[in-house]
């Protein structure tokens, strides 16, 4: 669970905050917003708002490749990928957003953004948007026009040596077809330059599972979006699932999988490797093995899915949570399962949550206080992270509130292993909340980047959470692109 001196942090605000409402008759510090009144609030004093603007579908400022301005900044997006690099620095690609004409469609330009002057850059790809991909003669060749299509759903990793790792999602091949994609592609921060290698750069490529556990270079995923991704600390990729088409002979289907995948990148030639199917089912729809919870067995499987949450353990584990996918009893809804995978055993274990009976709300229990019953509801889209003591942290998402319906969600929770508990840190048990901005830069006990889903999130090496964009609510009702960039203190 977080730190005693963590969860004291919070609730020692809280008090504090309602002590100054009563005196001073504001729930507020300075010019922050009023805090909202559902009796959830205020949030902890560690959300900041960092870059980007307060409104909604704004237009990319993009100014020139490779050079940082004041006011160079991503145009407002969902579904984007990030990465947080061993400098500090926070990497973002594509989504679905808009261009620097304000156009709404697929992105494929790569953005760094540096802590130290608060600056982005536009470093790759287009400034508009629906870009196909340039992917040289062969795989393994990096290139300083090599740079994958505009795409969304993407699947990403960060490199044991800094490199950033995407596969897949909806976008555009080389060709200028726009459909599911399962290229593989490396982009190196030293060279600057993107290298595609492996997969198919034309679009709807059906992949080969090969043989389960058997490592060779025609295997390949299939063609997919919302899949999940770790890195284990071998430096191995993992995938796991997504939303994908399937060829029985007979007729084309679009379902989700649950497949699990390694890529174990070539130690002689860093651009190269091999993928193997290692777990899950070779075709889409499987329901969940689901076994006793907390017993690991070789027949357990998470069901399959897409736009899950996933996290790496310090002792050789993997961990899954919700997504949209099916559960034991074939309902295809969003789930609030947690599952752990020990890699050397190659066993899932079923570790929390619902196995059936469909989308479960969310048991908030007290704000500050693990339980065993607590439990963050069903969801979809939500960002996590892994904090230096290793407690899994989850935000937001598209899913279920406590009184059962299905909203835009801007609770944060905290997983504890080793206590097997959840802990309600902050934001409300409703949901549907627009943000609270407060002063850029300046902490307050009454910013949060409210209800959102369809944001990227990546955790910096101080064991900060990033978080940026997605679909979030706006004040007075509906919803809009963001391209706001948040920080949150454990």
């Amino acid at each position: 669970m977080p730190s005693s001196s963590s969860v004291m942090r919070h609730l020692t605000i809280a008090a504090v905050t309602a002590v100054l409402a009563v005196v001073t008759g504001c729930s507020g510090i300075g010019n922050d917003p009023p805090a909202p009144t559902d009796g959830t609030e205020p949030q902890n004093e560690y959300w900041v708002w960092v870059s980007g603007s307060t409104g909604v579908n704004d237009a990319g400022v993009y100014g020139s490749l490779g050079v940082a301005t004041d006011s160079t900044t991503p145009g407002a997006r969902e579904y984007p990928v990030s990465w947080a690099t061993p400098d500090g620095r926070l990497w973002l690609f594509g989504g679905e957003g808009r261009d620097a004409s304000g156009t709404l469609g697929r992105l494929n330009d790569l953005w760094v953004y540096s802590p130290g002057d608060g600056r982005w850059t536009w470093i790759k790809g287009s400034s508009m948007v629906n870009a196909s991909g340039d992917y040289g003669v062969l795989p393994g060749e990096p290139g300083s026009d090599r740079t994958p299509g505009a795409r969304r759903r993407t699947s990403s990793w960060t490199g044991a040596d800094g490199r950033l790792w995407l596969f897949g999602g909806d976008g555009f091949d080389a060709e200028g077809t726009n459909s599911r994609q399962n290229d593989l592609w490396v982009y190196d921060p030293q060279i600057d330059m993107w290298t595609w290698v492996a997969g198919s750069n034309l679009a709807d490529d059906p992949g080969d599972h090969g043989e389960k556990g058997d490592p060779d270079p025609g295997n390949r995923p299939g063609a997919r979006r919302g899949a999940v991704t770790w890195t284990d600390v071998d430096g191995v990729l993992w995938l796991l699932g997504g939303r994908g088409d399937y060829d029985d002979g007979d007729e084309i289907t679009l379902d989700e999988w649950n497949d699990l995948w390694t890529f174990e990148i070539d130690s002689d030639d860093p651009n190269n490797g091999v993928w193997t199917w290692v777990g899950g089912d070779d075709t889409p729809g499987a329901l969940g093995v689901y076994g006793i919870r907390g017993e690991a067995s070789a027949a357990n499987a998470p069901g399959a899915r897409r736009d899950s949450v996933t996290w790496v353990g310090p002792d050789r584990t993997l961990w899954l949570f919700g997504g949209a996918g099916y559960d034991s009893e074939g309902s295809a809804s969003n789930l609030n399962d947690l599952w752990q995978f020990d890699i050397d055993a190659g066993q899932w274990t079923w570790i929390s949550g619902e196995s059936g009976g469909g989308q479960a709300s969310g048991v908030y229990g007290v704000r500050g206080v693990a339980a065993a019953a607590n439990a963050p509801g069903a969801r979809r889209d939500a960002v996590g992270w892994t904090d230096q003591e290793g407690t899994l942290w989850l935000f937001g998402g598209r899913g279920r509130n406590e009184a059962g319906a299905v909203v835009n969600l801007d609770d944060l929770w905290a997983y504890s292993p080793s206590t097997g508990q959840w802990t309600w840190i902050s934001g409300s048990k409703s949901g549907d909340r627009p943000a609270q901005y407060g002063s850029k830069g300046v902490p307050s006990v009454a910013a949060a980047p409210g209800s959102r889903r369809d944001a990227t999130s990546a955790r910096a090496v101080s064991g900060e959470l990033w978080l940026y964009g997605g679909t979030s609510q706006i004040a007075g009702g509906g919803s809009g692109l963001k391209n706001d960039l948040w920080r949150y203190r454990p």
